[in-house]
């Protein structure tokens, strides 16, 4: 004990302990790879998580167009107005979607059964050119009380409108102005 005389160092605390030493710990053990082959095998896992988040994180940005589009038309489905009030924005929600995936000269002049065609050629669900699908002209070009669907039918547009916009698979996925691809 330094500082402490030679005389009441010798009884000073516990007689018991006297001689015995303090046992000294070795260094910790590093977590850091000792070799060269564990420290490329670690900087391969870094690159390959950064190149799977970067990879997703674009994926994710690219299809912010289709998540608005679900949520709008969930809303509208949601909203106190009648099921008509909801078919009515269809053709504006695929048109403007549609608008977000593809170029506008492909998209823009496109109407009738050229745009039903062009729906149907970009998914694989139920065919807009046939049967309900084919109502969705009605809805696009004739007022409200002339369409003549059923809540049935309604549901059925909804239904298509909403797999098109989840399914959808542009034919360019390096165009910038395309947004999208299946990832």
């Amino acid at each position: 004990m330094d500082g402490v005389d030679k005389a009441f160092a010798d009884t000073f605390g516990n007689y018991m302990l006297h001689g015995i030493e303090e046992v000294h710990l070795p260094a910790s053990i590093s977590w850091w790879p000792q070799t060269f082959a564990w420290k490329i095998l670690g900087l391969l896992a870094i690159a390959g998580l950064s190149y799977w988040f970067f990879v997703k994180a674009a994926y994710w940005w690219r299809n912010r167009y289709r998540r608005q589009a679900i949520a709008d038309l969930a809303a509208l489905q949601k909203s106190g107005d009648s099921w008509q009030a909801a078919v009515a924005q269809l053709p504006i929600l695929l048109k403007a979607t549609a608008l977000q995936a593809y170029p506008r000269d492909q998209v823009a002049q496109l109407s009738g059964q050229a745009w039903l065609a062009f729906l149907d050629a970009h998914y694989d669900g139920p065919r807009f050119c046939e049967a309900t699908g084919s109502r969705l002209l009605q809805v696009a070009y004739q007022p409200s009380d002339q369409w003549q669907l059923s809540e049935i039918d309604s549901q059925t547009l909804l239904r298509m409108a909403q797999r098109w916009i989840k399914d959808h698979k542009p034919a360019d996925h390096s165009s910038p102005s395309t947004g999208v691809d299946d990832g």
